[in-house]
């Protein structure tokens, strides 16, 4: 006689477990008197393959630019699994088990924000990640013309970088000497932006200094030729 507190049968497939999306493999379990277990019983065994995400790239765009393409990068993805932002669905795109490309449209990045970013996949649904829609920021003056007014000289210019409203973050900044036909050409100034990079938190502006310089000419001295008197 078995003294059999209650018993499972075997399930011979994967069950779904409402609720969490996932597909969980069970096996019978046998919960009676150990001394009388049945043969066929086995403990229960639970494997899960739960959806995750674990970057961004981009992490951040600028306000009032235009549509681009998210990729979000995870594990666990399926065909069918879907990019949120803040909650909605974006068109999605499968790449792989470890990849999503969503496509953002320009509607959604008009104002400064941050955003929530996840992924679905029927009821299943990932943790978040932030992605920020910044302000832009100016630079002044936009344009400037540096005249060095002798070879070997140099100039410098302030230049204020002014954060809009609710931007913040650090800025870096390089710049290029275009040749003008003027001088040597194997031999252009050079320009540095001293710092080159700055940080600006909105309304407060910060300023950095560019610098150009140009190089003194080589002098050539004459030497006479062998025979020749001076």
């Amino acid at each position: 006689v078995l003294l059999n507190l209650w018993s499972v049968q075997a399930a011979a497939s994967q069950v779904s477990v409402p609720g969490n999306g996932d597909m969980h493999a069970v096996f019978g379990a046998y919960g009676g008197d150990s001394d009388y277990a049945a043969s066929n019983s086995n403990s229960v065994n639970l494997s899960s393959s739960l959806i995750a995400i674990s970057s961004l790239s981009p992490v951040s765009v600028f306000a009032g630019g235009q549509a681009f393409t998210l990729t979000v990068s995870g594990t666990n993805f399926q065909s069918g699994s879907t990019v949120q932002w803040n909650g909605s669905s974006l068109a999605t795109t499968f790449l792989s088990a470890t990849q999503l490309i969503a496509t953002v449209p320009a509607s959604l990045i008009g104002t400064a924000s941050n955003v929530s970013i996840s992924v679905v996949n029927g009821q299943a649904a990932t943790g978040t990640l932030a992605f920020a829609v910044v302000a832009p920021f100016s630079l002044l003056p936009t344009a400037e013309a540096l005249t060095i007014a002798t070879p070997g000289g140099g100039k410098n210019l302030a230049i204020n970088v002014t954060p809009a409203t609710g931007f913040s973050g650090s800025v870096i900044l390089s710049c290029t000497v275009t040749y003008n036909g003027q001088g040597n050409p194997r031999e252009p100034p050079t320009c540095a932006v001293n710092p080159a990079q700055v940080s600006v938190t909105s309304p407060n502006s910060a300023t950095t200094i560019l610098s150009i310089a140009s190089t003194a000419p080589h002098v050539t001295l004459a030497r006479p030729e062998p025979g020749s008197r001076g």
